[in-house]
């Protein structure tokens, strides 16, 4: 089902939003070109929505389906600057009950992906797995694209599925954008870095970032300063130094460059 690119006369229909039950005030545009507005809901068992007009309600399979448009969620905003500014236990019981409410309309995979970040930053990897899996389940892509992508990945580094782990970053790597490639290419780094196979972090990971993924700063900075640590583990000091050299050099206001000029 595409999710992108909602036409923009389809947010004139949003009228009121709010969720009673389950149901979301919002309008589905769908493949025929026609707009229904109204209470719409997912019902996870016979996969299909349905959207209750006021006087009557309408079953819509998935593959009909357009566009959908809601408006944001009561609390979403708020619940998010709680996640960035670190105050992950506040913000958890808003984003879960925005996750179920929303569940294929639009904000399930927003709320998840910050709900992820605040397990994962909270060290609760087993929490962020399951987050993440429902999300998967419904729609599997999200395991190697899109925003949520890397907390799971770094659940399953945490909670040791490597196997796991691996199969997804190399669908991540096949499939997704540069930026999901490159984030692809370090967290396969890490994951060979856990396991002390440094050599193999930097041919297969950290290096392919720093030498083919110029355009994808965040990344780049981040391999760069991780291979500073593969170099050293590998008794290659003069690599690490030119390494650490090279980060402060090229992206000297990232936190990675903050971090390797005080040796952390």
């Amino acid at each position: 089902m595409k999710k992108t690119g909602i036409y923009a006369g389809i947010a004139a229909l949003v009228i009121t939003t709010g969720v009673s039950y389950g149901q979301v005030s919002g309008a589905i545009k769908k493949t025929d070109d026609s707009v229904i507005q109204g209470k719409i809901k997912w019902l996870p068992a016979s996969k299909k929505y349905t959207i209750n007009t006021g006087t009557t309600t309408i079953e819509i399979q998935p593959n009909t389906v357009a566009d959908i448009k809601v408006q944001t969620p009561a609390g979403m905003a708020a619940a998010a600057q709680q996640v960035n500014a670190g105050s992950y236990a506040a913000a958890i019981p808003t984003l879960t009950k925005i996750m179920q409410d929303y569940t294929m309309m639009q904000w399930d995979k927003v709320a998840a992906t910050y709900l992820a970040k605040a397990y994962i930053n909270s060290n609760n990897a087993k929490e962020a797995l399951s987050v993440c899996k429902k999300i998967i389940d419904i729609d599997p892509t999200a395991a190697y694209t899109g925003d949520m992508a890397p907390y799971y990945w770094e659940a399953l580094l945490a909670e040791g599925r490597d196997a796991i782990l691996g199969k997804t970053l190399d669908e991540a790597i096949a499939k997704s954008d540069r930026d999901g490639q490159a984030k692809a290419l370090v967290m396969r780094g890490n994951m060979l870095s856990k396991k002390n196979e440094f050599k193999d972090a930097l041919v297969d990971g950290y290096l392919r970032v720093i030498v083919l993924y110029k355009k994808q700063p965040a990344a780049r900075a981040e391999a760069m300063y991780n291979a500073i640590n593969c170099f050293t583990q590998l008794g290659q000091a003069s690599f690490a130094e030119q390494m650490r050299q090279k980060l402060i050099s090229e992206y000297p206001k990232s936190d990675f460059a903050q971090k390797a000029k005080t040796g952390v």
